[in-house]
């Protein structure tokens, strides 16, 4: 099929056509339109694999990256600007919202135009028209083609309204509501808009198509009592995304990339009918700092890959560890020699001062512990563990410099005390997270398919 941009009747001179209208007149064709519908129904027949990718840029957003082989079908519609001849190909939809630093690019890096938000909503709006005044067998009603247009191309509160009036109304609306397939398709196009590309290629020819864009994605949050658990890294921290390209392609493969500095106990793909019904599709037992997960594609449904993060055994936690116990021992031993340590003799002054040179040295230890050096992921999951461990750094100093300022006599002997106690909690604290006790985040889930 052929969409020609012909001359625009309220223009006095073919010349005169900006090429935004002449788009705008390609674009809002019924034939095209419906061709590009089909093809985002047709998705697996054409879409070999999707590979989405993740690489996290700080602790609440990461880079998604999404790579499509296809085979341009014979459907994909053809139009014509000027000159120019193109083939449309619907890559795939997203959420209506503004796309982060988007970027798409074919198999050699080379730059490839997609459609704005406009001239899809023309293709779009005109192609489910169609296909509705086809099931309805005939054109349809005023307030049900405005409750579409709404749907399909309004802001988010014209959605709204236009969603519920749809689903409440009667007449056409049973007849489209009765087809699965549009309602379907319908419900996904009011929350998300199609990405849409043009290609200069034959039939049959396949292309590798890559865009990408950054989302935000933050870490569950963990409800009472289990809260205070992940903020000192006892248990995993658990994350999400969706995962709906799976239900356009023939496979789709997911990978991410994390930062060095957390571990990933284990990941996994969830595929079911609704978000209440999802089952384990396929199992990445981790152990790396790269996720991989498949799976066949499904006709329709909700996807989702969760994996957990905790943080890794190796670098910052090891020397946490090491440090707080240290401190903890060093506090605790001084305490119980505290008398002997302050006793008054002629080498009093000296040995004070020894004391209080060996735990400055301590809590220089725990200060280096301190220090933030790594991925703002790791930072946000060590932000209790890091502030855990500066109080256990300033421990050893508050001791030793009561060793020279004072207090002295019993007041002295309680600080050195609670200071002992506080640093051993802390110490405990930090060698449960590096023990790491295996919860059911840590673990495949129980019944992969």
């Amino acid at each position: 099929m052929t969409v020609t941009a012909g001359r625009q009747p309220d223009h006095d001179d073919p010349g005169d056509v900006w090429p935004r209208d002449a788009l705008a007149a390609v674009f809002g064709d019924d034939v095209a339109g419906l061709a590009l519908v089909r093809m985002l129904i047709a998705h697996p027949d054409w879409v070999h694999r999707r590979v989405d990718t993740l690489e996290y840029r700080d602790d609440t957003t990461f880079r998604r990256r999404q790579s499509v082989h296809f085979t341009v079908p014979a459907a994909a519609p053809r139009i014509r600007v000027s000159e120019a001849r193109f083939r449309l190909v619907p890559l795939t939809t997203l959420c209506k919202e503004t796309l982060v630093n988007f970027d798409c690019r074919d198999e050699s890096g080379t730059a490839l135009p997609v459609l704005t938000r406009e001239h899809q909503g023309l293709l779009v709006l005109r192609g489910m028209t169609a296909w509705a005044e086809d099931i309805a067998g005939g054109r349809l009603a005023a307030d049900v083609a405005d409750e579409m247009a709404a749907c399909l191309t309004g802001d988010e509160v014209e959605r709204a309204g236009a969603r519920a009036a749809f689903a409440a109304g009667g007449g056409q609306r049973d007849l489209l509501r009765a087809d699965a397939f549009f309602s379907l398709l319908l419900e996904r196009l009011t929350d998300q808009f199609v990405l849409v590309t043009m290609v200069d290629d034959p039939p049959g020819t396949q292309r590798i198509v890559k865009f990408a864009y950054e989302e935000l994605c933050e870490l569950a949050t963990e409800p009472w009592p289990r809260a205070p658990l992940a903020a000192l890294c006892w248990i995993p921290r658990q994350a999400a995304t969706a995962a709906e390209s799976l239900f356009s392609a023939e496979s789709y493969h997911f990978e991410a990339d994390l930062p060095a500095g957390v571990d990933v106990p284990v990941a996994s793909l969830w595929v079911g009918p609704g978000p209440d019904d999802l089952a384990c599709v396929d199992v990445d037992p981790g152990d790396h700092l790269r996720i991989a997960l498949r799976s066949p594609g499904y006709d329709r449904g909700v996807a989702e890959v969760r994996w957990s993060l905790r943080p890794a055994r190796r670098g910052w936690l090891r020397a946490a560890w090491f440090a707080t116990t240290v401190a903890a021992v060093s506090l605790a031993v001084g305490a119980w020699r505290l008398d002997t340590i302050t006793a008054d003799s002629s080498s009093g002054t000296r040995t004070e001062l020894a004391a209080a040179v060996i735990l400055a040295v301590v809590g220089a230890l725990g200060g280096l512990v301190a220090r933030i050096e790594e991925h703002p992921l790791v930072t946000h999951i060590l932000a209790w563990p890091r502030r855990l461990a500066a109080v256990a750094a300033m421990l050893p100093l508050v001791a030793a410099s009561s060793l020279v300022v004072g207090p002295a006599g019993a007041a002295r002997h309680g600080l050195w005390i609670s200071s002992a106690v506080v640093a051993g909690l802390i110490a405990a604290a930090f060698t449960v997270a590096f023990v790491r006790p295996a919860t059911a985040a840590d673990r495949p889930p129980v019944d992969p398919r």
